[in-house]
């Protein structure tokens, strides 16, 4: 489809692409640092520490904080593969527009020239009833 709007001329051409869908490792693997090391620390602090001991009470903290974002970090790559994989299942297509608008120049004789894609946001399932996620 071409439209011609004064002097600029758009055109527009409708495809098919396939979608799937994705796990935000980066996000999941900082919430469980995250949450390890501040579960690690507030743990550390329901032992008490004896008085002739090496570390003080912060130092502890500190180290169980360190070891708790370790291990959160171990549990939510974990469950970010297994989120993935699950992810992976939710492949389906949609509409894409690609937009192509030449703009003839005034100058120079040369055009400017912008493209650009729209995706619809409903994605059909590959397999199931049809409907739109």
């Amino acid at each position: 489809m071409t439209e011609t709007l004064g002097e600029t001329q758009e055109t527009r051409q409708q495809t098919t692409v396939k979608v799937e869908r994705s796990v935000r490792y980066n996000r999941l693997l900082l919430l469980g640092t995250l949450a390890g090391a501040v579960l690690g620390a507030l743990i550390s602090t329901l032992f008490p520490v004896a008085a002739e001991g090496n570390y003080t009470a912060g130092q502890i903290a500190g180290f169980s904080a360190v070891l708790g974002g370790a291990v959160g970090l171990l549990v939510m790559a974990i469950v970010a593969l297994i989120l993935g994989a699950a992810a992976k299942n939710k492949r389906g297509t949609a509409a894409a527009v690609h937009t192509k608008t030449v703009i003839p120049g005034a100058d120079s004789g040369a055009e400017a020239v912008a493209e650009g894609s729209i995706y619809n946001e409903g994605v059909a399932p590959k397999h199931g009833t049809g409907t739109a996620n």
